[in-house]
């Protein structure tokens, strides 16, 4: 006996419908999140990973919060959070920071600061983090509202390194070691690289965040 659908003979174990198949790979399915948001089940998917309203670790005690609440929170638990407003010359969000400390990564898996662009109301985690081996570090940066590049120079005049990376939805945020699968949010680099950067046992960094049309 066949299939009435693909005409493929009927066997022991019952076989996928196809009928079902293009039913429920058609049909609009609602965010998880309850943003608003219905898609297919692909677009779901993509739509999730990025969602606003989907809980993230914070950067600084690991609560679980909405990306949207994210400030509020800070504010609330009285975390560091560093205020910047965009230079009206440059127009850029300029910052600079003791981002880590030589030997952070032999006590830490990250380190990060966050950084509230005041003239706008947005909120973005800029840190480094380190490899389970202890060898390997990785710059990355997050956004909650708007995807810039992130300029990091490391260093001191005539002794730095400068990594440049896009921001990415702070809803991918992941506290602890970074495995190399991670490495596509940002740029890796031998820690021991930080060592030729230091003044005294810190490695400052200046942070330059920059709208994508400049």
């Amino acid at each position: 006996k066949k299939c009435p659908q693909c005409r493929t003979a009927y066997g022991i174990v019952p076989g996928k419908g196809l009928m079902v198949q293009q039913i429920v790979s058609s049909a609009l399915w609602p965010c998880n999140y309850g943003c608003g948001f219905r898609g297919t089940g692909v677009q779901i998917k993509a739509h999730c990973e990025g969602c606003t309203r989907r809980p993230v670790a914070c950067p600084d005690c690991e609560e679980l919060v909405a990306p949207s609440t994210i400030f509020a929170h800070y504010k609330s638990k009285d975390h560091e959070l560093c205020s910047i407003k965009r230079d009206p010359h440059s127009k850029m969000w300029c910052l600079r920071s003791n981002l880590w400390t030589i030997g952070d990564h032999l006590k830490y898996s990250y380190s990060s600061i966050a950084c509230h662009l005041a003239d706008i109301d947005d909120f973005v985690v800029v840190g480094v983090w380190f490899s389970e081996d202890e060898l390997s570090a990785m710059v990355a940066a997050y956004h909650v509202s708007t995807a810039r590049r992130c300029k990091l120079t490391c260093g001191k005049p005539g002794r730095h390194v400068s990594f440049e990376v896009t921001t990415r939805p702070v809803c991918q945020f992941k506290a602890g070691t970074f495995t190399e699968q991670d490495s596509k949010h940002g740029v890796a680099f031998p820690v021991n690289l930080a060592n030729t950067l230091v003044d005294g046992n810190d490695v400052f960094c200046s942070i330059d965040l920059l709208d994508f049309m400049l």
